[in-house]
């Protein structure tokens, strides 16, 4: 590990959508986040304690999307579409599948449709309702679990691997379950560019590592694994697909990546003291709206009063604690008309932007890329 490392003591804890402004009991409204540089693997990493596993354990099987959920909506379909034709240019023939982290079970739903024979496994308990109406079972445990036994001739796991402390130790057990000549698939968030430009709205506690392409591989590589990776053709993810390797050897990380690496670092509390106090002036000369705000939170502060909005309607009329604004969709921002709006997210800012302008939107539209 690197010396070098950040520390944001009071960062709000946020997992997603709620029915209430606050979290879940036993779960806090905010808590330290800490950062810090795997040099082996070239990769920034959420550092970890007994207590930090313990919230997230109690997060997990609440079971809340925090952005967009593969699901069979006009925003989600598109990320399960593209993640299918990745692992369809793979497979010249279909077996047994399995799914772990699940979510809404329609990733799995779709691939059962597919010819594969699919069993999924989710810790959630808050997709039953989803599971139901997809007409999937689900196994209701964290993996590896005695409940799913035998070998497989593909595991997914589709913006899991983010979430897990111990990556290669995840990854030997998957190997496990895999067959011989079996092929894993999975994605996770691209953090390249935000890395590069000094972007703290990718840190967030459900997250344990932030992925490039060179520190992806490098996990693969790390567990025994060879490694395949692509850009997504839809969104920002990084998608890879392995087989079991044993001689396969660790690269050594150059010191150009381990010098992006501190520099991300080094650079954050400047980035969030800057956004933090444009947040405050805003505030100051009228009401300052959120587009796609997940993106925002963790530098926002969370005794003031912001408007949120999203255009996932899953998500309207409930809360992201530990803030109090209800979540209103595009017709009620259009109705509301804040006197600035910040959208969040850095794929589709632009296009966003355009629509709420031609819709006849006047508030101040500034784009996340702007402002870092």
């Amino acid at each position: 590990m690197s010396n070098t490392s950040l520390t944001i003591p009071d960062m709000p804890f946020c997992l997603g959508a709620m029915n209430t402004p606050e979290n879940p009991s036993g779960i806090p409204n905010v808590y330290p986040f800490r950062l810090e540089i795997n040099s082996s693997l070239g990769r920034l990493e959420q550092t970890v304690d007994a207590s930090l596993e313990k919230v997230l354990k109690k997060a997990y099987e609440v079971g809340n999307e925090m952005g967009t959920p593969s699901d069979n909506t006009e925003l989600g379909l598109p990320y399960v579409d593209d993640f299918i034709r990745f692992i369809n240019q793979s497979v010249s023939c279909r077996g047994t599948l399995l799914e772990i982290g699940a979510g809404t079970g329609f990733m799995s739903k779709r691939l059962s449709k597919d010819g594969w024979q699919v069993t999924s496994i989710e810790p959630g308990v808050g997709y039953e309702q989803y599971w139901e109406s997809h007409g999937v079972e689900v196994v209701n445990d964290f993996f590896p679990t005695n409940l799913v036994k035998g070998q497989f001739d593909a595991i997914i796991f589709y913006t899991v691997l983010e979430h897990l402390k111990d990556t290669k130790a995840f990854l030997t057990s998957v190997k496990k379950q895999l067959k011989p000549d079996g092929k894993i698939f999975l994605a996770v968030p691209d953090c390249t560019l935000e890395i590069l430009q000094f972007d703290p709205s990718i840190l967030l506690h459900e997250h344990f590592h932030y992925f490039t392409k060179t520190s992806l591989a490098n996990t693969l590589y790390e567990a025994g694994l060879t490694a395949h990776i692509e850009s997504s053709q839809f969104g920002r993810s990084l998608f890879a697909v392995g087989k079991i390797a044993p001689d396969i050897q660790l690269p050594s990380v150059n010191t150009a990546t381990l010098s992006e690496l501190e520099t991300y670092i080094n650079e954050i509390p400047k980035a969030r003291s800057i956004l933090q106090e444009n947040l405050t002036n805003w505030l100051k000369n009228g009401e300052v709206g959120m587009f796609c705000p997940s993106r925002l939170l963790n530098f926002c502060q969370v005794d003031a009063d912001y408007l949120f909005y999203d255009d996932a309607e899953g998500l309207k009329g409930n809360y992201y604690p530990p803030f109090t604004s209800v979540i209103g969709n595009r017709k009620k921002l259009l109705k509301d008309v804040p006197k600035t709006l910040l959208i969040g997210s850095r794929t589709f800012g632009e296009k966003l932007k355009s629509e709420l302008l031609s819709a006849g939107l006047k508030s101040n539209i500034i784009l996340i890329s702007d402002l870092i």
